[in-house]
């Protein structure tokens, strides 16, 4: 028998005497639900090929299974943890001694809605009226600068370093660090137009008028998001129209920069990221993206 079946066998081994001891001392039904998370744990074996050694069970591990419980089996995110909890519970009582705190959901994120550069220059190009044109002005100001909805509605000429190059350097309200830009081409437009500084508009109106507008521009393909469904956090597949919020500006200036090979270090500083660990939903590639960029490749 190969080491890696031993490994394989030795795990599920234990997982089914925990079980049988859960099946002596609890009621029924939580015995099934705590055998319903150890079939998912085999499942994910079989479907990724990574094998359950306790040995190596580290974060990127429980990573990888927190994806295949979200993408394969649609876990909501109250069940997510529900699932992990009992994970945790099996690992301590059969290997007592060991540090299994990293058994969690720490990094859950909703994912990252953009929108791609054809979009971009459509929402450029296309003549609008009042108030739409107010509205996607307004977005493209953040994509095109990064900033925040909240930093653009408190822009201050004062933040200008520099007239001639344009460079803008300024704090951003949240999370309070120094962030830094430059005002060519388009948001350099957009401040002349509206008397140097970028639209005001409540977030409400925004946010419900970005919608409106795109649904108008028919720009409808279906992308992922989290939403929050009488308390629980779902997956959920929307058109674009109706996935985007005040932070697509934002997010479509970072996925700009990342698109456009910028170094990831870069792109975290021109956005004024710090950690790493915020900025992981964007450097986390899409399906598509990956297809896209391997089938160019001749192995």
């Amino acid at each position: 028998m190969k080491l890696r079946d031993v490994v394989e066998f030795e795990f599920f081994q234990h997982a089914a005497e925990w079980l049988d001891g859960v099946r002596m001392v609890k009621a029924y039904q939580t015995y099934r639900n705590y055998k319903v998370v150890i079939d998912a744990a085999k499942k994910y074996q079989e479907h990724s090929g990574m094998v359950w050694d306790v040995e190596y069970l580290d974060h990127s591990f429980i990573d990888g299974f927190i994806k295949y419980l979200i993408l394969d089996l649609r876990l909501q995110y109250s069940t997510l943890n529900k699932y992990l909890s009992i994970l945790k519970m099996f690992l301590g009582d059969t290997y007592p001694g060991r540090d299994f705190s990293f058994v969690a959901s720490t990094g859950l994120r909703e994912k990252v809605v953009w929108i791609h550069s054809g979009e971009l220059l459509l929402l450029k190009d296309i003549e609008l009226d009042a108030p739409w044109d107010r509205i996607r002005d307004l977005f493209l100001f953040m994509a095109t600068t990064g900033m925040r909805y909240v930093d653009t509605q408190r822009y201050d000429s004062d933040w200008l370093m520099d007239d001639e190059d344009n460079y803008v350097e300024y704090t951003q309200l949240q999370p309070g660090r120094a962030s830094y830009t430059v005002l060519k081409g388009t948001p350099e437009e957009i401040l002349k137009a509206y008397n140097g500084a970028p639209p005001v508009m409540e977030e409400a109106s925004y946010v419900n008028g970005l919608r409106a507008l795109l649904h108008n521009l028919d720009m409808v393909r279906q992308v992922s998001a989290w939403e929050e469904v009488k308390g629980k956090k779902v997956l959920l597949r929307k058109p674009l129209a109706f996935a985007v919020d005040k932070h697509t500006g934002r997010q479509t200036y970072i996925m700009q920069l990342l698109t456009n090979n910028v170094p990831i270090a870069k792109a975290m500083e021109y956005a004024g990221h710090y950690d790493y660990k915020t900025f992981t939903p964007y450097i986390i590639p899409s399906r598509r993206y990956v297809t896209e960029q391997l089938s160019r490749l001749q192995f």
